[in-house]
């Protein structure tokens, strides 16, 4: 078995979490957990930064009014030109509520984690959550509800890829409230369920506006990336949610936050969305040079733009023939003491790995240890990510 492959299932496997979902503190002001490594944590440096992206980006047309927006999450160095693409058709716009839809990838735990506390905060200051709104979403006893899964900064784990989203919109726009929500199932039955909780949450107003992050694919040649992603950018311009869902299923296309794009077009198009343009598509090597093995990432606007629907809704009882059935991490049918000797191969795998030692497997080893799978790492040091790194196939 691939070292990658026991290093990343160990880490998704230990990340799993059965807890119920409850309220936290309402007190609670979620400080940044990134600034500094996925951008400035200098508020001057930040701001600069922000300014050159905007200033480089070409303000998009549109024949109405923006409903949703989908921008990625990496590090600014690398997305922050194409994220502004699509952030920069809300200058001179007015939202008083903005909700983020964000994937997580440091824990897998079940449904959707709605934010409880107080605010989140960025260098450049903090963001109020609507606790109103935030309410009308959560579903009490249900799949979507009031959580601290996906949201805490702790020493063990924190998410990025909602955070990442707050200082482009600080900077477009004047004034706003949050609604912070993070996924932990993908699956089309609890994207598409989220993008009807919101929709409804939202009803008749036209002040709320919609952001899903996500990356598209991971770590593959150049070439192949640019072919995997032409798919995911055919399905958003094509309004085909139910198609977007089939082809990242069938691994025809990737994207580390497919499940918020869903739930953000599902709802936009209950709203009246009709139309999706794509406004910045790229990859890491334009930041590295290095073409062996990118990161995807996109930009998109989705609004009104016609009195036709491209695609109608799917009904409540009704999901695509493919629909997945697990797109986080799985339990594999790993008890407590499969995870511990997973955990222990894994640390011994790195340790061996940068002592120039071969990893020497346990002799026996339950079923599920032995499955050729995919992975993803995500490195942390006292807390702190230190790098995330991957693949959606195995190796092997």
């Amino acid at each position: 078995m691939p070292i990658i492959n026991i290093v990343a299932l160990a880490i998704s496997l230990c990340a799993i979490s059965e807890v119920s979902m409850g309220s936290i503190d309402t007190t609670y002001i979620r400080p940044p957990a990134v600034a500094g490594s996925f951008y400035p944590g200098s508020p001057s440096d930040l701001a600069k930064m922000l300014a050159e992206f905007f200033h480089a980006a070409p303000k998009p047309q549109l024949a109405g009014k923006p409903l949703a927006i989908v921008a990625p999450h990496a590090g600014y160095i690398y997305s922050g030109a194409i994220a502004a693409k699509a952030y920069k058709i809300l200058e001179g716009e007015d939202y008083n509520t903005v909700i983020v839809v964000s994937p997580s990838h440091n824990e897998y735990f079940r449904g959707v984690s709605v934010f409880g506390g107080k605010a989140y905060s960025t260098p450049l200051g903090e963001i109020s959550i609507d606790q109103e709104l935030s309410q009308k979403i959560a579903e009490p006893g249900g799949h979507i509800a009031f959580s601290d899964q996906g949201h805490l900064r702790s020493a063990s784990r924190s998410e990025h890829a909602l955070e990442v989203q707050l200082p482009f919109l600080q900077t477009t726009l004047r004034k706003f409230k949050l609604v912070a929500l993070v996924m932990g199932d993908q699956d089309f039955t609890t994207c598409r369920a989220l993008g009807q909780a919101i929709a409804k949450a939202i009803g008749t107003r036209d002040d709320v506006l919609i952001v899903a992050s996500s990356d598209l694919s991971h770590f593959h040649e150049h070439n192949i990336a640019v072919k995997l992603d032409s798919v995911i950018v055919e399905d958003i311009e094509s309004y085909n949610f139910q198609q977007l869902s089939i082809d990242l299923e069938s691994q025809k296309t990737e994207a580390c936050g497919g499940g918020p794009i869903i739930a953000a077009m599902v709802a936009a198009q209950i709203l009246g969305a009709d139309s999706a343009k794509v406004t910045g598509l790229g990859d890491s090597s334009e930041a590295t040079g290095d073409r062996a093995s990118v990161v995807g990432y996109l930009s998109a606007v989705i609004y009104k733009g016609s009195n036709e629907k491209l695609y109608e809704i799917v009904e409540e009882e009704k999901a695509p023939e493919t629909e997945p059935k697990h797109t986080g991490a799985a339990d594999f049918g790993l008890d407590s003491q499969g995870r511990k000797m997973l955990l222990s191969i894994a640390r011994e795998s790195i340790k061996t790995r940068l002592e120039g030692k071969e990893l020497v497997f346990p002799d026996t080893m339950p079923d599920a240890l032995k499955l050729p799978l995919g992975a993803f790492v995500t490195l942390q040091e006292a807390g702190e990510l230190r790098g995330c790194i991957g693949t959606f196939h195995p190796n092997s």
